[in-house]
């Protein structure tokens, strides 16, 4: 009887030590996760800054392109239309009996 009652305080004994151990590593754990969170945090921010940032640059790239293809387009129509003009000077100079020295 004396042995049994050794054995079963011993294994309550084993027990608390095993939830002493277990409570001292839940509050290591939630005490490195309060270090981490906030710096955690801090990093979440400033990648989504950068990816807006990252955003906003493509933005303006993409509206600077547009922008140059638009004023290419705009040279091509404005040469075509000096070139029409040309076309319709020297066909009427022809017309016309042939240019600036003709009377």
């Amino acid at each position: 009887e004396a042995a049994a009652r050794e054995a079963a305080e011993a294994a309550e004994a084993a027990i608390r030590t095993r939830e002493r151990a277990a409570a001292r590593a839940r509050e290591e754990s939630e005490a490195r996760l309060r270090r981490i969170l906030p710096r955690a945090s801090a990093a979440r921010r400033a990648a989504a800054e950068a990816d807006e940032e990252e955003a906003r640059k493509t933005a303006r790239k993409t509206q600077a392109e547009a922008a140059q293809r638009r004023a290419r387009e705009e040279r091509a129509a404005a040469v075509g239309q000096a070139a029409a003009v040309s076309a319709a000077v020297a066909a009427a100079r022809l017309e016309t009996g042939g240019g600036r020295g003709a009377p």
